[in-house]
């Protein structure tokens, strides 16, 4: 399980699952009275601090996985939700802010232009435009400046559903119907 038969002809996928298979292995005989996130704790501790591959591999992983889990956090996505959502307490140009900080810190100056752990004020708006663009699609946004309760959403049922067939390529099956 540990793949280290070298007559077997395995592809790169089939390496790292046997790999892990074998890590996984020796991690319950070496580590058997520890919890599974015990033995995941340690793992990572051998990882981030060099024991494993030498203290510079280990940075490049560390800022590979603080990218990959800031981008699920600090999506433009989320950041957008909470902008939108909050009345004002989290904003464009307190998110530019955050992300002049990461700069400032040096933490990602070797990577490429865009991919920083968070997302700049032009990634944000970007993705806003598709948001609304998207909602354009589906709802009618009225403004009545008269109105004590401000802008209004008229939801259009019909326009709604054609969006929804359109998009799952369902259009000639339901014309059939």
């Amino acid at each position: 399980s540990l793949g280290l038969h070298p007559d077997e002809q395995n592809s790169g996928e089939e390496k790292r699952e046997n790999f892990a298979i074998g890590l996984h292995l020796l991690m319950n005989y070496h580590f058997k009275d520890y919890a599974r996130a015990e033995r995941a704790d340690l793992m990572g501790e051998m990882m981030f601090n060099g024991m494993l591959f030498g203290k510079p591999a280990a940075n490049e992983v560390a800022l590979k996985v603080s990218r990959s889990v800031t981008s699920c956090v600090f999506s433009s996505v989320a950041l957008l939700r909470s902008i939108d959502t909050h009345g004002g307490a989290l904003n464009d140009t307190a998110c530019d802010q955050f992300a002049k900080i990461e700069d400032d810190a040096g933490l990602t100056d070797d990577r490429p232009y865009g991919q920083s752990f968070l997302h700049k004020r032009w990634k944000i708006s970007q993705v806003r435009a598709i948001a609304n663009d998207f909602a354009d699609c589906i709802f009618k946004i009225n403004h009545n400046p008269i109105s004590e309760h401000g802008d209004f959403v008229e939801f259009d049922l019909e326009r709604s559903v054609r969006f929804h067939l359109k998009t799952c390529s369902l259009t000639e099956q339901a014309s059939k119907k």
